[in-house]
């Protein structure tokens, strides 16, 4: 007599949707993303990117570009001439299901790069105007998470 296995539910994704998550669940660190310093000129110390928006950091409506998924690493290059290309996105985890592409994009315009040391820390945001780094650090912005 063979015994009768009983179909398991699949396993949740690791990151929820926001219908999905709930306000007492504790919020899971992501990976930062990825930065090649190719500019050299300007020390991040233990900053790591987190992602890229276009409003002012004082601004209660921050519109975060990239990534545009939730769940996505990027591949960011800080090119010699101090602008900012996205060599490439990937999912945190292939249970995911987002997809990943390899075509670079370069950034153009004023957006702001945010950086931590960890995922729950202080938060810095690195300007770029006109597409090109603001290498003087009095200009970065750094606040409580």
């Amino acid at each position: 007599m063979s015994k009768k296995r009983k179909k398991r539910k699949p396993a949740p994704s690791r990151w929820a949707r926001p219908e999905e998550r709930s306000e007492n669940r504790p919020i899971r660190p992501t990976e930062s993303d990825v930065l090649i310093d190719r500019y050299r000129k300007v020390d991040f110390g233990l900053l790591k990117p987190y992602s890229i928006v276009v409003r002012d950091p004082a601004s209660p409506d921050l519109d975060i570009v990239y990534p545009a998924q939730r769940g996505l690493v990027m591949t960011l290059q800080l090119n010699p001439d101090g602008s900012m290309t996205i060599l490439r996105q990937r999912p945190h985890s292939a249970r995911d299901g987002l997809a990943s592409w390899n075509n670079p994009r370069q950034l153009e315009g004023d957006y702001w790069l945010v950086m931590k040391e960890q995922f729950f820390g202080a938060v810095t945001f690195v300007p770029f105007i006109d597409g090109v780094i603001v290498v003087d650090k009095s200009a970065w912005i750094t606040a409580k998470d």
